[in-house]
């Protein structure tokens, strides 16, 4: 559709959103623990989540009467943009979270096997991809 009939385009914008590297930090390459990598095993990708920044307090004691800030949890981000698509599944953890009833080591679990989950099959999926690409190039090229 034009704008006031002279054909240009109505404006738009795209929002973006800066995601926290797992140290809390920006993610950088010269920091591997900042990031999970599509190259990365399940276990290496563990070990960076079981590390991860969250926003638990300083003990189970303490959370259990304080709550935790998912808001400011590396692990509730992964859940939020990458692992969980269920709007009402994300609200149940980020209130448990609040609410001191989720402690920081049940979300790190559950995050790590989505994780394994979703690496094992974007690689199996790049894995399909490449012989592909070399079937291709085998039988246009040789």
């Amino acid at each position: 559709p034009s704008s006031h009939g002279y054909g240009f385009l109505q404006p738009s914008s795209t929002y973006h959103r800066f995601i926290t590297g797992l140290t809390g930090e920006k993610m950088s390459s010269s920091k591997p623990e900042s990031a999970i990598f599509l190259t990365d095993t399940p276990q290496e990708a563990k070990k960076k989540i079981m590390n991860a920044k969250t926003g638990g307090a300083v003990s189970l004691e303490e959370q259990k009467k304080t709550g935790g800030k998912p808001d400011e949890c590396m692990v509730y981000e992964l859940f939020l943009y990458h692992l969980i698509e269920d709007d009402d599944e994300l609200k149940g953890i980020f209130e448990s979270c609040k609410k001191g009833e989720l402690m920081c080591g049940m979300c790190k679990k559950r995050a790590a096997e989505l994780m394994e989950h979703l690496l094992l099959d974007l690689q199996e999926k790049r894995k399909k991809a490449a012989d592909q690409v070399q079937e291709v190039l085998r039988k246009y090229y040789s």
